[in-house]
């Protein structure tokens, strides 16, 4: 019997450490994370120019929930050209930072969760890379893809992979 419940706390701690993560470096499901907290995103939109506004938000109207925003920017001046697959940082220019970069979350006190606009607000670092993109001319359809952005107090790890609808 003294046996039995040896392994059976084994099979037990062996399940509980299997099943919690440790990766806080990366999300699996569409959403992000600042700080360590989750926030589903089933919702994004983009525009039709570069540089490509991108929005990932709870519902479809991120006035009332929560988002994360960015805009990306593919090398060209032309409007023309569509969202390619790669990697855009702040530090190539790819991530257009005369934009704000935003995560807010509507129904907290706090709002504005994290922002930067012209690499201001204590942005150190900032990566998108675009797995794999959709595009009807240059309107994105579909994107998958992963970002991460560091601030000096705040981390934003955030992955979508689905349909976009035009802005």
């Amino acid at each position: 019997m003294e046996i039995i419940k040896k392994n059976l706390c084994l099979i037990l701690a062996l399940i509980f450490i299997s099943c919690s993560s440790n990766d806080d470096n990366s999300v699996s499901s569409n959403g992000f994370k600042i700080n360590g907290k989750f926030y589903p995103t089933d919702f994004a939109q983009a525009n039709s120019c570069s540089p490509y506004i991108l929005i990932f938000s709870s519902p479809e109207n991120h006035n009332i929930g929560h988002f994360s925003r960015f805009d990306l920017y593919n090398g060209s001046c032309t409007i023309d050209t569509p969202l390619t697959v790669g990697t855009y940082t702040l530090s190539n220019g790819g991530i257009y930072d005369h934009n704000p970069i935003q995560v807010v979350d509507t129904q907290s006190e706090e709002h504005t969760l994290a922002y930067s606009i012209y690499k201001n607000n204590g942005i150190k670092s900032g990566t998108v890379t675009v797995n794999s993109v959709m595009s009807n001319d240059k309107q994105i359809t579909e994107i998958d893809l992963d970002y991460h952005f560091v601030w000096e107090d705040k981390t934003l790890i955030g992955h979508y992979s689905g349909a976009v609808t035009p802005d």
